[in-house]
């Protein structure tokens, strides 16, 4: 009798074929046929020898039957594993014609931890990734990225959600999108009630420290919420500090901290106009006398001449190289104090860089690829089986806040309510989802109100009619030369990425279904996005004056702004109103005349 103990396992294929083998020859044994009589007249040692080998017949015979479907069912599991990968969507590497490496094709193994990990979150301002070597540039412009995307995972499609530093930080700590959170131009301060992903950091034991060179995210704009340490290097030194400065502050502040469980904010500025890097980085291009260029205007009449354009994007890739090499430092100073196998590592770009594409250059108000289109790379022992990968689906800057607490394994507070989700919780899940995610990036500064769908290899823009009023106020010697940035009316533009990499080509009036589902996804996303609104008689609401408490909730000791705002009429009628320091700080990155 078979037993039907769990400890005792049901007899399987070989032992049933044994089974049957001995009843055989035991039937043949007995029956009455010459067979018998001559077994019964043999040697009982050949009869033996016999049957063993009658036995070891069978079992092979049925062992190879075995094998023989299971190599059949696993024949089956590979091709339909195959086919089901085979029909993923392949995206088209267009904007990194360079890029060789193997696409994520399996689900992720998410590796939970009995303690917190410690974070090291990196921002590279101003960095387009179709300039990273990293992700196939052929200059060598990112050799420590190359290092750190082959311990980790790239992103092949990965957008930020504003065109420039402030909107798009502040997405990136709090996973609200622009119409959310409200921080831009006239904006420029994180209220005191908007929960950060620092503060879930930090209620959850962490040491956190931000080291940042942007002077548009001080900590008077309310950026240091949650921070214990907050180094705005800017304060110290020049215009865009040296990412080697930046570097050698964050190792300071690494041998100085007795806390395991730590979050980092570092974010490096050298990329960002004016172009002047270090002579030790200044590689490329070098017959041009010029080492060294002013900050380009965000559109021009006559268009720069070729080498001009040449020269501008080989001195920024001298400042990419430059800024590398400091991480490189860091990156080196972690694994040589035996912190960096635990260390979870997140680089990215809060936007990226314009050369000419489109007609325009730098990335004020620009939602073209070169500027929207930015680099992410995730390195954690949280996320375990994508090594050297590339990842295809789609993800954008709201994603980042969850991800970073996923990866921490540290939970968010209750108040903070992401609009996006954990990168970490997509890839760890089924292959097969995630490839209809859809992304959104909006702008309402400058008198432009300005919003962008990707979906698939879809892109879709919507510009509505500018106020030129707000416009002039704020670029009053060059706004007439500004004419991407001038909508008269609602101007719409369908791309399809994967054939038309440089958007170059308009779809609305050949696939006027796509455009139209397009346009009743951002719709839905903001209903606000389709209210044309009467320029310039549209409201202009100046910002709240913030008291230092409200500006810096986690510190008794900050300082307050000036006292006396600067106050501006335009030709419509709005006050505009922004304290000294504010426009001095937009000013001096090229963001205001």
């Amino acid at each position: 009798m078979l037993s039907s103990n769990p400890r005792c396992p049901r007899p399987g294929l070989a032992l049933l074929s044994i089974l049957a083998a001995m009843a055989a020859l035991a039937a043949t044994a007995c029956a009455p046929s010459l067979n018998g009589a001559r077994r019964a007249n043999s040697d009982p040692a050949e009869t033996a020898r016999q049957d063993a080998l009658a036995m070891d017949q069978a079992l092979a015979h049925d062992e190879a039957r075995a094998q023989d479907n299971a190599a059949a069912v696993l024949a089956s599991a590979r091709s339909t594993a195959t086919s089901v990968v085979d029909a993923l969507p392949r995206p088209d590497w267009s904007f990194f014609p360079g890029l060789e490496a193997e696409r994520q094709r399996d689900s992720l193994t998410r590796v939970r931890s009995d303690r917190p990990r410690p974070v090291l979150f990196v921002v590279l301002d101003t960095t387009r990734a179709d300039h990273l070597s990293a992700f196939g540039y052929h200059r060598k412009t990112s050799p420590h990225l190359e290092a750190l995307a082959s311990e980790g995972v790239r992103f092949s499609r990965f957008y930020t959600n504003g065109a420039w530093t402030r909107p798009s930080i502040t997405t990136f700590f709090t996973s609200k999108h622009r119409h959310e959170h409200g921080v831009e131009i006239d904006q420029p301060k994180i209220l005191a009630s908007q929960p950060t992903v620092t503060e879930s950091f930090r209620e959850a034991g962490y040491a956190t420290v931000g080291i940042v060179g942007n002077q548009t995210v001080r900590a008077s704009y309310g950026f240091d919420k949650g921070f214990e340490t907050y180094i705005d290097i800017y304060d110290e030194l020049s215009h865009n500090p040296h990412a080697s400065v930046l570097a050698d502050r964050a190792i300071q502040w690494i041998d100085g901290n007795d806390n395991p469980d730590w979050f980092m904010w570092l974010m490096v500025v050298d990329a960002h106009d004016p172009y002047t890097p270090e002579a030790a980085y200044d590689k490329w291009e070098k017959d041009y006398p010029i080492r060294e260029m002013d900050t380009p205007a965000a559109e021009y009449r006559s268009m720069p001449s070729e080498r001009t354009v040449k020269v501008m994007q080989a001195l920024y890739d001298a400042e990419l190289l430059q800024m590398d090499t400091a991480l490189g430092s860091v990156f080196e100073h972690l694994r040589k104090t035996g912190q960096w196998d635990d260390l979870t590592v997140v680089v990215l770009a809060d936007h990226g860089e314009a050369f000419g594409e489109n007609n325009c250059f730098r990335h004020p108000y620009h939602f073209w690829e070169p500027n929207v289109h930015v680099p992410l790379i995730i390195k954690s022992p949280a996320l375990v089986g994508g090594e050297g990968k590339v990842e295809d689906r789609l993800f954008a800057g709201v994603d980042i806040a969850p991800t970073l607490l996923d990866l921490a394994d540290v939970p968010a507070r209750d108040d903070l309510q992401p609009s996006g989700t954990s990168i970490a919780e997509v890839l760890a899940g089924p292959i097969t989802e995630g490839w209809d995610r859809t992304v959104y990036t909006e702008m309402d500064a400058y008198g432009l109100r300005r919003f962008m769908v990707r979906q698939g290899d879809l892109k879709y823009l919507r510009f509505l009619p500018t106020d030129v009023n707000r416009l002039a106020w704020y670029w009053h010697s060059s706004w007439e030369h500004l004419t991407t940035a001038i909508a008269p009316g609602r101007t719409e533009l369908l791309f399809n990425l994967a054939d038309d990499p440089t958007e170059q080509h308009n779809l609305m009036d050949e696939a006027p279904e796509l455009a139209a589902s397009m346009a009743e996804a951002l719709n839905r996303f903001n209903p606000d996005a389709d209210h044309d609104g009467n320029p310039p008689t549209r409201p202009f609401t100046p910002p709240p004056t913030s008291t230092p408490e409200d500006a810096h909730p986690d510190h008794d000791d900050a300082p307050a702004p000036k006292a006396t705002p600067t106050t501006t009429t335009s030709a419509g009628g709005a006050a505009h109103e922004l304290d000294d320091d504010a426009m001095d700080d937009l000013r001096s990155l090229g963001y205001v005349e």
